[in-house]
């Protein structure tokens, strides 16, 4: 995981938020069979907050990178055994976009994928501490 130590700040539900994050990156484990390092990196550029999660795992077809955010669809490949409803990245796209972000994919098949969540910046809150909580 990587990020400034004074953090980015976004307006959001964090429980919808951690649940976006959380199918990135379980899609990241699963779909790398051999297994790696997933990279999860939040940046601020311009007016949005990134987070990419970034695995060097199977890779998508070109034509199935446009669908893999639709509605239960499934991009595994024949003859691979990995469980799922096709709900995940819908899920993903859904909670990104109503916190007013948009989500893009790069994939190349058989050398990984990266998945960035794009969201609107905020202002940090001047009475949290840097890198620590509101009291």
């Amino acid at each position: 995981v990587r990020g400034p130590e004074a953090g980015v700040w976004i307006d959001g539900d964090p429980r919808y938020l951690a649940r976006a994050v959380s199918n990135l990156i379980d899609n990241a484990i699963r779909y790398w069979p051999e297994g790696g390092t997933v990279l999860v990196e939040v940046r601020a550029f311009g007016n949005e907050a990134l987070l990419s999660v970034t695995d060097q795992g199977m890779g998508l077809p070109r034509q199935q990178v446009p669908l893999i955010f639709d509605r239960y669809h499934r991009a595994v490949p024949e003859g691979v055994n990995i469980p799922g409803t096709g709900l995940g990245l819908y899920s993903v796209r859904r909670i990104v976009e109503a916190h007013g972000g948009s989500v893009e994919v790069w994939s190349e098949l058989g050398k990984g994928s990266i998945f960035t969540l794009h969201l609107p910046l905020t202002q940090p809150d001047p009475r949290v501490p840097p890198g620590g909580r509101r009291q």
